[in-house]
């Protein structure tokens, strides 16, 4: 009987290593793609470059919230899963994902939905006056009309 407790608790533990493994990757992967997102905003000229950029940069945002807060316990469960009498609120409060994560990631989604639908609008109108997707040459046209007008 000993032995079987202490070999479950030794597999306990490579479980929880494994997910604790998988969770830090999956934490480094998101961190690493807001990274990419914002030097993309940056660092690219094309304007719908910098468009799905930023898409990219609020889906990744909105994964992250939501494993803030998840909690890695097992088991987890809503808010709204109704729980024991007899096992208390304290363990109720231990078991439950935290809402407030949960809806500023629904928030985050309409948000950022909404804004990307405006810049892409904005980009189309960008493009039909100017001809082209990058701010360089828009620049240099108009730097090339004021430099007209004062001469």
């Amino acid at each position: 009987m000993l032995g079987l407790s202490c070999g479950y608790q030794h597999v306990v533990r490579i479980v929880n290593e494994v997910d604790l493994f998988l969770l830090n990757l999956t934490m480094a992967s998101l961190l690493a793609s807001i990274g990419m997102g914002i030097a993309g905003i940056v660092l690219k000229r094309n304007v719908v470059k910098k468009v799905i950029c930023l898409g990219m940069v609020n889906d990744a945002v909105a994964v992250l919230l939501a494993f803030i807060g998840f909690r890695a316990k097992h088991p987890s469960f809503p808010p709204v899963w109704l729980f024991k009498e007899d096992e208390g609120l304290e363990h109720a409060l231990r078991t439950f994902v935290d809402p407030l994560p949960q809806a500023l990631v629904v928030t985050s989604i309409v948000i950022g939905v909404a804004f990307t639908l405006f810049l892409s609008v904005a980009v189309v109108r960008f493009y039909e006056d100017y001809g082209v997707l990058s701010f360089e040459r828009v620049l240099e046209e108009v730097e090339g009309e004021v430099e007209e007008v004062g001469e």
